[in-house]
């Protein structure tokens, strides 16, 4: 009957909104779906990229510091040799003096002597 067909008819129309919205509904998900996962992917990239200039901040920052204990040793050693310098050079100042006092004072004593 008409009324019968009527309501087919609108229902038909009703399920083919209906499975338009969820094919809509659906492809929004899937949509949604690969933006997030290329969104992870790009920030586990980002996060390798980190990993790795991070370990080569902490290997450099290793370097940097073994350089600066060698050239604190070698500043503690050439600090050592300048006082070891410094104690000879006061020792050959002091032989020095003795040895020219002694001399003067002999010079004095044959002058003395002399007049």
């Amino acid at each position: 009957t008409a009324s019968t067909e009527a309501l087919q008819s609108a229902h038909n129309v009703h399920v083919t909104d209906l499975k338009r919205m969820y094919e809509t509904s659906l492809q929004a998900a899937q949509h949604e779906v690969t933006v997030q996962t290329e969104a992870q992917e790009r920030i586990r990239a980002e996060a390798d990229e980190n990993g790795r200039k991070l370990e080569i901040l902490g290997s450099t920052a290793r370097e940097l510091q073994n350089a600066l204990r060698e050239v604190e040793e070698k500043l503690r050693q050439k600090h050592a040799d300048t006082k070891t310098v410094e104690a000879a050079n006061k020792e050959r100042e002091l032989a020095l003096t003795t040895a020219l006092d002694t001399a003067a004072s002999q010079y004095e004593q044959e002058k003395a002597a002399l007049s």
